[in-house]
């Protein structure tokens, strides 16, 4: 990114609009560009599910699922595929694989 690039974006108080979900920062429909920010919150939101998702995950363990499969269409299975590639298996855990498809269903 230059140094332009970085000036233009600080003097629109890019990254304050972009942490409120400013829609206006994008083309498109308002309340559509809103929802695609949501995991802006998630990690935040998700904190408060953090026993619940031990929970889970134990029980997964516990009954001895080989593999855990993530279908996605489109940037829909990203994350799933950026968490499989930097975190990889762990030995006593379920396989991740993510199965994903550019085209959307019918």
């Amino acid at each position: 990114m230059t140094e332009e690039t970085l000036a233009f974006l600080e003097s629109h108080d890019f990254l304050d609009r972009f942490w409120v979900k400013d829609a206006s920062l994008w083309r498109g429909d308002a309340e559509a560009v809103r929802n695609r920010l949501g995991w802006l919150t998630s990690p935040t939101v998700m904190r408060g599910h953090v026993e619940e998702l031990r929970t889970f995950a134990n029980e997964i363990r516990r009954l001895q699922f080989s593999h855990v499969v993530v279908l996605g269409t489109g940037g829909s299975s990203r994350a799933a595929r950026a968490v499989c590639g930097v975190f990889g298996s762990k030995m006593g855990f379920p396989d991740l694989f993510v199965l994903d498809s550019p085209i959307p269903p019918p």
